[in-house]
């Protein structure tokens, strides 16, 4: 009916009809964050479907938390395999663009979360990224990691799930403005995340990004500037070219080390 009252503009107005806040808070905690993550890239998680399963824990236990978003909606499974008492294992994944949107927004608010700051000044922080002004931008990147919630002190790989939980977060925050792309084929490689303006958008900056996790004895400054030689080595600017929304194209190399973080970039 809203479809039809607003003269046929597609929205995901079902969205609207519940509460996600359940689920939503659930996708926030820590624990599920790599599978989160795996899953707004497009791939599949594997789990054991039980439809006898008691939701309460959710935001403790894993399988209680699938099963609820595979028996809501939220999760699809491609396959399905008999298990034991009345159990089936499954490899899922998020069925469409709608329930994406969701996931994306549960990790932009756990990055946010992270960071310690309000969605305003998230949003003017990503702002001087599509402005342009990397130096106030690396500024404020390197603020937000001295003083957000601990997330290092457990190893190298929560620190990475970090760090793509953050390139997650920008891509969500942009969607609706620029055309995203995450490790697609673009020149001579797979860039890390390209943003490419759309007629709507404010700034008419593309922005190539691309990250490296360093190891705690390297130096940042040297692997940001590996970054960024390789965003120009293999081009990964070239799909850039075909779009005449764009008016300069800013490359970004970003390196970080637990709370550490060094940015090179060069503006053409």
């Amino acid at each position: 009916m809203n479809f039809l009252k607003s003269k046929g503009n597609f929205k995901a107005y079902w969205v609207g009809t519940a509460s996600t806040t359940l689920i939503e808070n659930a996708l926030m905690v820590d624990k599920f964050q790599e599978d989160v993550q795996v899953l707004i890239e497009g791939k599949t998680i594997e789990m054991v479907a039980d439809p006898k399963m008691v939701y309460k824990d959710i935001k403790s236990s894993s399988n209680a938390l699938y099963n609820l978003l595979l028996f809501s909606g939220y999760l699809t499974a491609e396959r399905v395999e008999t298990a034991f008492g009345g159990t089936y294992a499954c490899d899922v994944r998020i069925p469409n663009r709608e329930i994406l949107e969701i996931f994306e927004i549960s990790v932009m608010q756990w990055v946010r979360s992270k960071f310690n700051i309000e969605i305003s000044e998230y949003n003017a922080f990503v702002n001087g990224l599509l402005q342009g002004n990397i130096i106030e931008f690396t500024r404020k990147l390197k603020e937000f990691l001295i003083v957000s919630a601990s997330f290092y002190s457990t190893g190298v790989k929560n620190a990475e799930i970090f760090y793509n939980g953050f390139m997650l977060g920008l891509m969500s925050s942009v969607s609706s403005r620029y055309f995203v792309e995450t490790e697609k084929e673009s020149g001579a490689g797979r860039a890390d995340l390209i943003l490419i303006p759309k007629e709507t958008a404010r700034y008419h900056n593309a922005v190539v990004l691309e990250f490296k996790s360093a190891k705690p004895d390297e130096n940042l400054e040297l692997v940001a500037q590996k970054a960024l030689a390789q965003i120009r080595n293999k081009n990964y600017s070239a799909k850039i070219k075909s779009h005449d929304t764009v008016s300069h194209t800013i490359k970004v190399g970003l390196a970080f080390s637990g709370k550490n973080v060094e940015v090179a970039f060069l503006k053409s």
